[in-house]
Protein backbone atom coordinates (compact mmCIF):
# COMPACT_ATOMS: atom_id res chain seq x y z
CA UNK A 1 0.00 0.00 0.00
CA UNK A 2 1.39 3.37 -0.99
CA UNK A 3 1.55 6.35 1.36
CA UNK A 4 -1.25 8.10 -0.52
CA UNK A 5 -3.44 5.00 -0.36
CA UNK A 6 -2.78 4.68 3.37
CA UNK A 7 -3.83 8.29 3.97
CA UNK A 8 -6.89 7.86 1.75
CA UNK A 9 -8.04 4.78 3.64
CA UNK A 10 -7.38 6.49 6.95
CA UNK A 11 -9.40 9.48 5.75
CA UNK A 12 -12.33 7.25 4.78
CA UNK A 13 -12.47 5.71 8.23
CA UNK A 14 -11.71 8.97 9.99
CA UNK A 15 -14.51 10.84 8.22
CA UNK A 16 -17.06 8.19 9.12
CA UNK A 17 -15.87 7.81 12.66
CA UNK A 18 -15.78 11.58 13.15
CA UNK A 19 -19.47 11.67 12.28
CA UNK A 20 -20.10 8.74 14.63
CA UNK A 21 -18.16 10.45 17.40
CA UNK A 22 -20.05 13.70 16.86
CA UNK A 23 -23.37 11.86 17.18
CA UNK A 24 -22.27 10.35 20.50
CA UNK A 25 -21.02 13.66 21.85
CA UNK A 26 -24.02 15.76 20.78
CA UNK A 27 -26.63 13.31 22.07
CA UNK A 28 -24.89 12.58 25.39
CA UNK A 29 -26.06 15.81 27.12
CA UNK A 30 -29.66 14.85 26.38
CA UNK A 31 -29.15 11.31 27.61
CA UNK A 32 -27.55 12.47 30.87
CA UNK A 33 -30.58 14.64 31.55
CA UNK A 34 -32.96 11.75 30.88
CA UNK A 35 -31.04 9.12 32.83
CA UNK A 36 -29.69 9.43 36.38
CA UNK A 37 -26.16 8.29 37.31
CA UNK A 38 -27.70 5.22 39.00
CA UNK A 39 -28.98 4.04 35.60
CA UNK A 40 -25.46 4.36 34.25
CA UNK A 41 -24.34 2.21 37.22
CA UNK A 42 -26.28 -0.69 35.71
CA UNK A 43 -25.00 0.03 32.20
CA UNK A 44 -21.42 0.18 33.48
CA UNK A 45 -21.73 -3.18 35.22
CA UNK A 46 -23.35 -4.76 32.16
CA UNK A 47 -20.59 -3.46 29.88
CA UNK A 48 -17.96 -4.62 32.36
CA UNK A 49 -19.24 -8.22 32.39
CA UNK A 50 -19.91 -8.49 28.65
CA UNK A 51 -16.67 -6.73 27.79
CA UNK A 52 -14.55 -9.13 29.83
CA UNK A 53 -16.29 -12.27 28.58
CA UNK A 54 -16.55 -10.89 25.04
CA UNK A 55 -12.77 -10.59 24.83
CA UNK A 56 -12.59 -14.40 24.54
CA UNK A 57 -15.43 -14.70 21.99
CA UNK A 58 -13.11 -15.54 19.07
CA UNK A 59 -10.12 -16.73 21.11
CA UNK A 60 -8.30 -13.98 19.15
CA UNK A 61 -8.47 -16.06 15.95
CA UNK A 62 -10.07 -13.07 14.19
CA UNK A 63 -6.49 -11.82 13.77
CA UNK A 64 -5.85 -14.81 11.49
CA UNK A 65 -8.46 -13.46 9.07
CA UNK A 66 -6.16 -10.51 8.36
CA UNK A 67 -2.77 -12.21 8.53
CA UNK A 68 -3.65 -15.43 6.65
CA UNK A 69 -1.63 -15.99 3.47
CA UNK A 70 -4.65 -16.76 1.27
CA UNK A 71 -8.42 -16.23 1.25
CA UNK A 72 -9.20 -19.92 1.72
CA UNK A 73 -7.43 -19.92 5.07
CA UNK A 74 -9.01 -16.58 5.99
CA UNK A 75 -12.53 -17.87 5.23
CA UNK A 76 -11.90 -20.89 7.43
CA UNK A 77 -10.74 -18.59 10.23
CA UNK A 78 -13.87 -16.45 9.79
CA UNK A 79 -16.10 -19.51 9.98
CA UNK A 80 -14.29 -20.77 13.06
CA UNK A 81 -14.70 -17.39 14.78
CA UNK A 82 -18.48 -17.50 14.24
CA UNK A 83 -18.71 -20.96 15.80
CA UNK A 84 -16.46 -19.98 18.69
CA UNK A 85 -18.58 -16.91 19.36
CA UNK A 86 -21.73 -19.02 19.48
CA UNK A 87 -20.16 -21.51 21.89
CA UNK A 88 -18.85 -18.78 24.22
CA UNK A 89 -22.26 -17.07 24.19
CA UNK A 90 -24.05 -20.29 25.13
CA UNK A 91 -21.58 -21.02 27.92
CA UNK A 92 -21.93 -17.48 29.28
CA UNK A 93 -25.72 -17.84 29.27
CA UNK A 94 -25.51 -21.06 31.25
CA UNK A 95 -23.18 -19.42 33.78
CA UNK A 96 -25.57 -16.49 34.24
CA UNK A 97 -28.43 -18.90 34.90
CA UNK A 98 -26.33 -20.99 37.28
CA UNK A 99 -25.22 -18.01 39.38
CA UNK A 100 -28.33 -15.87 38.89
CA UNK A 101 -29.32 -15.73 42.60
CA UNK A 102 -25.88 -14.43 43.61
CA UNK A 103 -25.12 -11.86 40.89
CA UNK A 104 -26.81 -8.88 42.57
CA UNK A 105 -24.93 -9.46 45.84
CA UNK A 106 -21.60 -9.96 44.09
CA UNK A 107 -21.96 -6.74 42.10
CA UNK A 108 -23.77 -4.74 44.82
CA UNK A 109 -26.62 -3.86 42.47
CA UNK A 110 -30.11 -5.31 42.74
CA UNK A 111 -31.02 -4.76 39.06
CA UNK A 112 -27.99 -6.07 37.21
CA UNK A 113 -28.74 -9.79 37.40
CA UNK A 114 -31.86 -9.45 35.24
CA UNK A 115 -30.04 -7.52 32.54
CA UNK A 116 -27.21 -10.04 32.47
CA UNK A 117 -29.67 -12.53 30.98
CA UNK A 118 -29.10 -10.60 27.74
CA UNK A 119 -25.30 -10.86 28.01
CA UNK A 120 -25.02 -13.82 25.56
CA UNK A 121 -26.54 -11.65 22.83
CA UNK A 122 -23.90 -8.95 23.30
CA UNK A 123 -21.12 -11.53 23.47
CA UNK A 124 -22.15 -13.40 20.32
CA UNK A 125 -22.61 -10.32 18.15
CA UNK A 126 -19.45 -8.77 19.55
CA UNK A 127 -17.51 -11.78 18.25
CA UNK A 128 -19.45 -11.70 14.98
CA UNK A 129 -18.56 -8.04 14.48
CA UNK A 130 -14.86 -8.65 15.21
CA UNK A 131 -14.76 -11.49 12.67
CA UNK A 132 -16.53 -9.72 9.81
CA UNK A 133 -14.75 -6.47 10.63
CA UNK A 134 -11.47 -8.30 10.16
CA UNK A 135 -12.71 -9.69 6.84
CA UNK A 136 -13.67 -6.19 5.68
CA UNK A 137 -10.19 -5.06 6.66
CA UNK A 138 -8.62 -7.87 4.65
CA UNK A 139 -10.67 -6.80 1.63
CA UNK A 140 -9.75 -3.14 2.26
CA UNK A 141 -13.45 -2.27 2.39
CA UNK A 142 -12.88 0.66 4.70
CA UNK A 143 -15.92 2.52 3.37
CA UNK A 144 -18.15 -0.29 4.63
CA UNK A 145 -16.49 -0.22 8.05
CA UNK A 146 -16.96 3.53 8.22
CA UNK A 147 -20.65 3.34 7.31
CA UNK A 148 -21.20 0.55 9.80
CA UNK A 149 -19.78 2.58 12.68
CA UNK A 150 -21.97 5.55 11.81
CA UNK A 151 -24.97 3.23 11.70
CA UNK A 152 -24.18 1.89 15.19
CA UNK A 153 -23.67 5.37 16.62
CA UNK A 154 -27.05 6.51 15.28
CA UNK A 155 -28.96 3.55 16.71
CA UNK A 156 -27.80 4.10 20.30
CA UNK A 157 -29.35 7.56 20.86
CA UNK A 158 -32.47 6.79 18.79
CA UNK A 159 -33.46 3.87 21.02
CA UNK A 160 -32.01 5.18 24.28
CA UNK A 161 -33.72 8.57 24.03
CA UNK A 162 -37.02 7.14 22.75
CA UNK A 163 -37.27 4.55 25.52
CA UNK A 164 -35.88 6.86 28.20
CA UNK A 165 -38.75 9.30 27.74
CA UNK A 166 -41.34 6.61 28.51
CA UNK A 167 -39.53 3.99 30.62
CA UNK A 168 -37.72 4.73 33.88
CA UNK A 169 -34.41 3.15 34.83
CA UNK A 170 -31.61 1.79 32.63
CA UNK A 171 -33.85 0.02 30.09
CA UNK A 172 -33.25 2.49 27.27
CA UNK A 173 -29.49 2.57 27.83
CA UNK A 174 -29.04 -1.20 27.65
CA UNK A 175 -31.56 -1.76 24.85
CA UNK A 176 -29.88 1.00 22.84
CA UNK A 177 -26.51 -0.67 23.39
CA UNK A 178 -27.86 -4.07 22.32
CA UNK A 179 -29.52 -2.72 19.18
CA UNK A 180 -26.29 -0.97 18.21
CA UNK A 181 -24.43 -4.28 18.56
CA UNK A 182 -26.92 -6.56 16.80
CA UNK A 183 -28.21 -4.67 13.76
CA UNK A 184 -24.87 -3.34 12.39
CA UNK A 185 -23.30 -6.78 12.90
CA UNK A 186 -26.07 -8.45 10.92
CA UNK A 187 -25.73 -5.78 8.24
CA UNK A 188 -22.00 -6.45 7.98
CA UNK A 189 -22.53 -10.18 7.63
CA UNK A 190 -25.33 -9.67 5.08
CA UNK A 191 -23.06 -7.55 2.91
CA UNK A 192 -20.46 -10.27 2.53
CA UNK A 193 -22.53 -13.47 2.75
CA UNK A 194 -25.52 -12.45 0.64
CA UNK A 195 -24.36 -9.58 -1.57
CA UNK A 196 -20.76 -10.77 -2.09
CA UNK A 197 -21.55 -14.50 -2.03
CA UNK A 198 -19.06 -15.28 0.71
CA UNK A 199 -19.36 -18.97 1.56
CA UNK A 200 -18.53 -19.89 5.13
CA UNK A 201 -16.99 -23.32 5.62
CA UNK A 202 -17.61 -25.38 8.74
CA UNK A 203 -15.25 -28.29 9.10
CA UNK A 204 -14.12 -29.57 12.47
CA UNK A 205 -10.92 -31.11 11.10
CA UNK A 206 -10.03 -27.88 9.28
CA UNK A 207 -10.79 -25.89 12.42
CA UNK A 208 -8.46 -28.13 14.42
CA UNK A 209 -5.67 -27.72 11.89
CA UNK A 210 -6.09 -23.95 11.79
CA UNK A 211 -6.22 -23.72 15.57
CA UNK A 212 -2.97 -25.67 15.85
CA UNK A 213 -1.21 -23.65 13.15
CA UNK A 214 -2.07 -20.33 14.79
CA UNK A 215 -1.98 -21.49 18.40
CA UNK A 216 0.02 -18.42 19.38
CA UNK A 217 -3.10 -16.27 19.29
CA UNK A 218 -5.09 -18.13 21.99
CA UNK A 219 -1.92 -19.02 23.86
CA UNK A 220 -0.52 -15.51 24.18
CA UNK A 221 -2.79 -12.88 22.61
CA UNK A 222 -5.97 -14.19 24.26
CA UNK A 223 -4.68 -14.09 27.86
CA UNK A 224 -3.16 -10.69 27.16
CA UNK A 225 -6.43 -9.34 25.80
CA UNK A 226 -8.44 -10.90 28.62
CA UNK A 227 -6.14 -9.51 31.28
CA UNK A 228 -6.16 -6.15 29.54
CA UNK A 229 -9.97 -6.08 29.65
CA UNK A 230 -10.04 -7.05 33.31
CA UNK A 231 -7.47 -4.39 34.13
CA UNK A 232 -9.42 -1.77 32.18
CA UNK A 233 -12.51 -2.66 34.19
CA UNK A 234 -10.74 -2.73 37.55
CA UNK A 235 -12.18 0.66 38.60
CA UNK A 236 -15.72 -0.62 37.99
CA UNK A 237 -14.93 -3.86 39.84
CA UNK A 238 -13.34 -1.98 42.74
CA UNK A 239 -16.09 0.64 42.89
CA UNK A 240 -18.71 -2.13 43.03
CA UNK A 241 -16.79 -4.05 45.71
CA UNK A 242 -15.38 -1.29 47.93
CA UNK A 243 -17.19 1.96 47.06
CA UNK A 244 -20.87 0.98 46.52
CA UNK A 245 -22.04 4.60 46.37
CA UNK A 246 -25.08 5.28 44.20
CA UNK A 247 -24.06 6.88 40.93
CA UNK A 248 -20.29 6.46 41.35
CA UNK A 249 -20.04 3.79 38.63
CA UNK A 250 -22.40 5.86 36.49
CA UNK A 251 -20.12 8.90 36.76
CA UNK A 252 -17.06 6.79 36.03
CA UNK A 253 -18.85 5.13 33.12
CA UNK A 254 -19.73 8.49 31.54
CA UNK A 255 -16.18 9.77 32.00
CA UNK A 256 -14.74 6.56 30.63
CA UNK A 257 -17.11 6.65 27.66
CA UNK A 258 -16.41 10.27 26.74
CA UNK A 259 -12.65 9.83 27.08
CA UNK A 260 -12.84 6.55 25.22
CA UNK A 261 -14.74 7.91 22.22
CA UNK A 262 -11.60 9.14 20.44
CA UNK A 263 -9.86 5.85 21.23
CA UNK A 264 -12.75 3.69 20.03
CA UNK A 265 -13.50 5.70 16.94
CA UNK A 266 -10.49 7.62 15.65
CA UNK A 267 -7.67 5.45 17.02
CA UNK A 268 -9.58 2.29 16.14
CA UNK A 269 -9.97 3.58 12.59
CA UNK A 270 -6.25 4.22 12.41
CA UNK A 271 -5.65 0.68 13.68
CA UNK A 272 -7.73 -0.80 10.84
CA UNK A 273 -5.49 0.91 8.27
CA UNK A 274 -2.25 0.77 10.25
CA UNK A 275 -2.26 -2.96 10.88
CA UNK A 276 -2.90 -3.73 7.22
CA UNK A 277 -0.16 -1.43 5.96
CA UNK A 278 2.29 -2.24 8.75
CA UNK A 279 1.83 -5.99 8.17
CA UNK A 280 2.49 -5.61 4.45
CA UNK A 281 5.52 -3.39 5.00
CA UNK A 282 6.97 -5.73 7.63
CA UNK A 283 6.62 -8.79 5.37
CA UNK A 284 8.13 -7.00 2.37
CA UNK A 285 10.94 -5.01 4.06
CA UNK A 286 11.48 -6.77 7.39
CA UNK A 287 10.40 -3.64 9.29
CA UNK A 288 7.49 -1.20 9.54
CA UNK A 289 9.41 1.75 10.95
CA UNK A 290 8.12 4.26 8.38
CA UNK A 291 4.47 3.37 8.95
CA UNK A 292 5.00 3.34 12.72
CA UNK A 293 6.53 6.82 12.91
CA UNK A 294 4.03 8.29 10.46
CA UNK A 295 1.11 6.91 12.47
CA UNK A 296 2.65 8.00 15.79
CA UNK A 297 2.93 11.63 14.67
CA UNK A 298 -0.63 11.65 13.36
CA UNK A 299 -2.04 10.17 16.58
CA UNK A 300 0.06 12.38 18.89
CA UNK A 301 -0.92 15.71 17.37
CA UNK A 302 -4.55 14.66 16.96
CA UNK A 303 -4.88 13.87 20.69
CA UNK A 304 -2.73 16.58 22.27
CA UNK A 305 -5.19 19.50 22.40
CA UNK A 306 -8.47 17.77 23.42
CA UNK A 307 -6.93 15.67 26.19
CA UNK A 308 -4.86 18.63 27.39
CA UNK A 309 -8.02 20.72 27.80
CA UNK A 310 -9.72 17.96 29.81
CA UNK A 311 -6.87 17.82 32.33
CA UNK A 312 -7.47 21.42 33.37
CA UNK A 313 -11.16 22.00 32.63
CA UNK A 314 -12.79 18.57 32.98
CA UNK A 315 -15.12 19.31 35.96
CA UNK A 316 -16.43 22.57 34.46
CA UNK A 317 -16.96 20.99 31.02
CA UNK A 318 -18.89 18.00 32.35
CA UNK A 319 -21.04 20.06 34.73
CA UNK A 320 -21.90 22.52 31.97
CA UNK A 321 -22.47 20.02 29.19
CA UNK A 322 -24.03 17.07 30.98
CA UNK A 323 -25.70 18.66 34.00
CA UNK A 324 -25.04 19.18 37.69
CA UNK A 325 -25.31 15.46 38.48
CA UNK A 326 -22.16 14.75 36.48
CA UNK A 327 -19.50 16.99 38.02
CA UNK A 328 -17.79 13.94 39.54
CA UNK A 329 -17.45 12.52 36.01
CA UNK A 330 -15.55 15.67 35.06
CA UNK A 331 -13.20 15.25 38.01
CA UNK A 332 -12.62 11.65 36.97
CA UNK A 333 -11.89 12.82 33.43
CA UNK A 334 -9.24 15.25 34.59
CA UNK A 335 -7.52 12.42 36.44
CA UNK A 336 -7.72 9.93 33.57
CA UNK A 337 -7.01 12.25 30.62
CA UNK A 338 -3.25 11.45 30.54
CA UNK A 339 -4.08 7.74 30.57
CA UNK A 340 -6.43 8.03 27.59
CA UNK A 341 -4.03 10.31 25.76
CA UNK A 342 -1.40 7.57 25.85
CA UNK A 343 -3.97 4.87 25.15
CA UNK A 344 -5.08 6.79 22.04
CA UNK A 345 -1.49 6.65 20.75
CA UNK A 346 -0.33 3.25 21.94
CA UNK A 347 -3.40 1.08 21.25
CA UNK A 348 -3.01 1.10 17.45
CA UNK A 349 0.80 1.14 17.44
CA UNK A 350 1.16 -1.84 19.78
CA UNK A 351 -0.27 -4.09 17.06
CA UNK A 352 3.35 -4.39 15.98
CA UNK A 353 3.70 -6.93 18.81
CA UNK A 354 1.58 -9.32 16.72
CA UNK A 355 3.23 -8.41 13.43
CA UNK A 356 6.68 -9.08 14.87
CA UNK A 357 5.56 -12.35 16.50
CA UNK A 358 6.10 -11.04 20.04
CA UNK A 359 2.89 -12.43 21.51
CA UNK A 360 4.78 -14.19 24.29
CA UNK A 361 6.43 -11.00 25.50
CA UNK A 362 3.14 -9.15 25.22
CA UNK A 363 1.50 -11.83 27.34
CA UNK A 364 4.22 -11.74 30.01
CA UNK A 365 4.11 -7.95 30.20
CA UNK A 366 0.35 -8.02 30.66
CA UNK A 367 0.76 -10.53 33.47
CA UNK A 368 3.42 -8.43 35.21
CA UNK A 369 1.49 -5.20 34.79
CA UNK A 370 -1.78 -6.69 36.01
CA UNK A 371 -0.06 -7.98 39.15
CA UNK A 372 1.61 -4.61 39.80
CA UNK A 373 -1.64 -2.74 39.17
CA UNK A 374 -3.73 -5.04 41.34
CA UNK A 375 -1.24 -4.87 44.22
CA UNK A 376 -0.95 -1.10 43.85
CA UNK A 377 -4.71 -0.63 43.99
CA UNK A 378 -5.16 -3.02 46.91
CA UNK A 379 -2.42 -1.23 48.87
CA UNK A 380 -4.05 2.10 48.04
CA UNK A 381 -7.41 0.79 49.23
CA UNK A 382 -5.83 -0.30 52.53
CA UNK A 383 -4.15 3.08 53.06
CA UNK A 384 -7.11 5.28 52.17
CA UNK A 385 -10.79 4.93 51.31
CA UNK A 386 -10.66 7.98 49.05
CA UNK A 387 -11.74 6.84 45.59
CA UNK A 388 -10.06 9.86 43.99
CA UNK A 389 -6.67 8.69 45.28
CA UNK A 390 -7.51 5.20 44.08
CA UNK A 391 -8.21 6.53 40.57
CA UNK A 392 -5.01 8.62 40.54
CA UNK A 393 -2.93 5.54 41.34
CA UNK A 394 -4.77 3.60 38.64
CA UNK A 395 -4.07 6.33 36.06
CA UNK A 396 -0.38 6.76 36.94
CA UNK A 397 0.38 3.03 36.83
CA UNK A 398 -1.44 2.68 33.53
CA UNK A 399 0.48 5.61 32.02
CA UNK A 400 3.77 3.96 32.94
CA UNK A 401 2.70 0.72 31.27
CA UNK A 402 1.72 2.52 28.06
CA UNK A 403 5.02 4.36 27.92
CA UNK A 404 6.89 1.08 28.21
CA UNK A 405 4.70 -0.57 25.56
CA UNK A 406 5.30 2.38 23.23
CA UNK A 407 9.06 2.05 23.68
CA UNK A 408 9.00 -1.68 22.89
CA UNK A 409 6.67 -1.20 19.92
CA UNK A 410 9.07 1.37 18.49
CA UNK A 411 11.94 -1.13 18.85
CA UNK A 412 9.97 -3.89 17.11
CA UNK A 413 8.99 -1.58 14.25
CA UNK A 414 12.68 -1.32 13.30
CA UNK A 415 12.78 -4.95 12.28
CA UNK A 416 13.69 -8.45 13.31
CA UNK A 417 16.44 -8.72 15.91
Amino acid sequence: MTSSEFLRNAAILASGTTIAQAIGIFTAPLLTRIYHPESYDVLGLYMMVTGIIGSVATLQYHNVIITAQDDREAVMALSMCIMLGLCIAVISGLLVLAFFPFLSDWLNNKYIRYWLLLAPVSIFFGGWNMAFGAWANRKKDFTLLSRNRIFASVLIPIFSISLGVFVAGPTGLIVGLLISQVIPSISLGYHFIVRNSLQLRFSLSSFMGLAKKFSGFPKYSLPSEFINNVVNQLPVIMFAAYYPIGGIIGNFNLSNRMLGLPVQLIAASMLEVYRQRASTEYHEKGNCYRTFTQTFKLLFFTALLPFGILIFAGPWIFKTVFGANWEIAGQFSGIMAPLFFLKFIVSPLSYVYLIAGRQREDFLLHIIFSIVLFLGLMITNRITNDYYVFLIVFSVLYCLSYLFALSRSYTFSKGRS
